[in-house]
């Protein structure tokens, strides 16, 4: 009896120095697995950081055809990096001297590589320019292939270049046509310049006899060229032609969450009505008319339906921000407006904010009371723009696809925000 027992226990002994085995070599395994995901890492931090700080040396952040490489989807490695100045050559480089080569044949090792100035892998960012590298390896391993399986373990990094802010009150970031006009005689003083993206040759097209004073010792600068500032710029010293081409400024402005709505049906104001609204998603837009009033309180106004008001309506708000999801913001017709951004918070300095897929042309033309003092941002679309005077400049910036100059404009002075101000330069964001 005892040696039947003395057997059964040598049995449970070795299976149990089986188990036992089997777990030390699955600890290993796994500890081996994570060193060298972590070899990955650091192999994509350095490519990545490398790749873009070549980038940002770049003429243009054009895609494609521009001064930087471009592809929508990853690619391997070159097998000949002979090119330090080539952005994808300079990553794959600093990748292989960190250990990590790209190998199709062996598939040992694979490090591909993205690049684009569009959105980058990262949700929420609008960088000027991206790349991302992804880098892999298939560990050998001990006790995963004794039960038949492999390990591959990988890691991706993404650096990007944010372009500093220029500093000028107005941008049109129309590429190809007519991108400034005017109606009327207007004047218009920029207070800190003008930034003009289109290569047209009446990328700003002046008609009639208007004014651009361009003041505090600021600019005009557009790629292409002018028809009438020769008779209209003052001083004429501040043209340049021929500029490089501007990013959007406010690129990296992430837009809000649009939750579910706090005001359904809109928000309708008629024949001298008045009403405070408090800040949330509205829906169904805002139309006022008749002399209505209408009344903000500091806050984040999310809209879905458009913005409009006309007919000795007065709309006044001070520390908000309008995001206009879909439909046209018009506020013109005699329209008192007194609307101020926030000074403080995410949104410091955001008046209006037009969603970038959002193409409703929008008018903003106030009398000389009007005050619109923050960012009016309206990537997009076309923007009719006029209001204030000489003793009530605004404190504005105002970004658009294009722009329609309707009477006197007066700006003093560009806005600060969290987007223009210590953002710029090169930064890991994955």
């Amino acid at each position: 009896m005892r040696t039947r027992q003395k057997g059964q226990a040598a049995i449970f002994v070795s299976m149990s120095i089986v188990v036992t085995l089997g777990m030390l070599g699955l600890v290993v395994d796994l500890g081996w697995a994570l060193w060298r995901k972590q070899a990955c890492k650091q192999a994509a931090q350095a490519a990545v950081m490398a790749g873009i700080k070549v980038a940002q040396n770049a003429a243009n952040f054009v895609c494609p055809g521009g001064g930087v490489p471009c592809m929508a989807s990853p690619i391997p490695c070159p097998a000949v990096l002979d090119t330090p100045s080539n952005p994808i050559h300079t990553a794959c480089l600093y990748a292989k001297q960190n250990g990590f080569v790209d190998d199709p044949a062996h598939g040992r090792q694979r490090v591909l590589i993205e690049a684009f100035n569009g959105t980058p892998p990262t949700p929420g960012l609008h960088p000027t320019y991206w790349i991302s590298a992804t880098v892999s390896e298939r560990v050998p391993v001990w006790f995963s292939a004794v039960v038949g399986t492999g390990l591959t373990v990988r890691a991706r990094a993404t650096a990007a270049y944010f372009l500093p802010s220029v500093g000028g009150c107005i941008y049109a970031l129309e590429p190809d046509g007519i991108a400034v006009t005017n109606s009327g005689n207007t004047e218009l003083d920029t207070g800190c310049g003008m930034y003009v993206n289109s290569i047209s040759g009446s990328a700003i097209d002046l008609n009639g006899n208007p004014i651009i004073h361009a003041t505090n010792n600021s600019n005009v600068n557009i790629v292409g060229s002018c028809n009438g500032c020769d008779r209209s710029l003052d001083p004429p010293s501040a043209l340049r032609l021929g500029a490089p081409r501007i990013v959007d400024p406010f690129g990296g402005m992430a837009p809000p969450d649009v939750g579910s709505c706090n005001v359904s049906g809109g928000v309708i104001l008629a024949s001298h009505d008045t009403a405070t609204l408090n800040p949330g998603v509205i829906c169904g837009g805002i139309n006022l008319s008749g002399q209505a009033s209408l009344t903000f309180n500091p806050g984040l106004y999310i809209i879905k339906g458009g913005f409009s008001a006309s007919g000795q309506v007065a709309v006044t708000g001070s520390g908000v921000t309008f995001y206009v999801v879909d439909g046209a913001v018009n506020l013109s017709g005699g329209t008192s407006m007194s609307l101020t951004a926030p000074t403080g918070g995410y949104w410091q300095g955001i008046l209006f904010f037009q969603a970038r897929d959002n193409y409703s042309a929008a008018s903003l033309v106030g009398g000389s009371e009007a005050s619109l003092n923050g960012v009016l941002y309206f990537p997009g679309a076309a923007l009719n723009f006029g209001g204030g005077s000489a003793g009530n400049a605004w404190s504005a910036t105002i970004v658009s696809r294009t722009l329609s100059l309707v009477g006197n404009t007066y700006i003093s002075d560009p806005v600060t925000t969290k987007f223009t101000s210590g953002n710029a330069g090169v930064r890991m964001i994955e």
